[in-house]
């Protein structure tokens, strides 16, 4: 193709694969997810003293410390006690060998990593620069949010439209990122 449209199939190509990055996106965004579905899959971290740390995905029947430690390739022995302890989405496990007595640690995984596997923040909780990881989140609207939550926690997440800049759009945006979760 000669003449002034030849330059015009680059710009062309370049806004038609945007294009279709933006729409790919946009229909995973909408895939639904049922709620309390006991298929519903467990992240867990692992890390350590384990041959393959990573974060693996379970079914919740089979997301018990000694099945994936097991699922990391780890072939050690644990207390029976400890071998069940069932472990929730989310939920980052660290195995340190000391003198051939395991001693396990359990606490959250970073926010990134549970952002980046779909699952949510909890509201009552989230600092600062974890609320700053979420799309759209402006650090005086996530400074907002966190000084709400010292004068009274959290008990809904449409309870944010109490926050100075967020209307009912916004905090249904958020929704996909923000939960309350029950203290036990």
């Amino acid at each position: 193709m000669k003449g002034p449209d030849h330059k015009l199939l680059p710009a062309i190509l370049i806004l038609s694969v945007i294009l279709f990055c933006v729409l790919t996106v946009r229909s995973f965004r909408n895939i639904p997810s049922i709620p309390g579905d006991s298929s519903t899959p467990v992240f867990v971290e692992l890390q350590g003293d384990i041959p393959e740390p990573g974060i693996y995905l379970f079914d919740k029947d089979s997301a018990t410390i000694s099945k994936t430690f097991a699922a990391a390739g780890w072939s050690g022995v644990l207390p029976q006690s400890l071998a069940d302890g069932k472990l929730l989405s989310g939920q980052s496990v660290t195995l340190l060998n000391r003198e051939d007595k395991p001693e396990i640690t359990i606490s959250w995984m970073p926010a990134a990593a549970r952002l980046a596997v779909g699952q949510k923040l909890d509201l009552n909780t989230a600092s600062v620069n974890d609320l700053l990881l979420i799309p759209k989140m402006r650090a005086a609207m996530a400074s907002s949010i966190v000084k709400r939550r010292e004068a009274k926690a959290w008990e809904s997440v449409d309870e944010l439209q109490e926050v100075h800049g967020i209307g009912p759009k916004t905090s249904k945006g958020l929704e996909q990122y923000l939960q309350i979760v029950p203290h036990q």
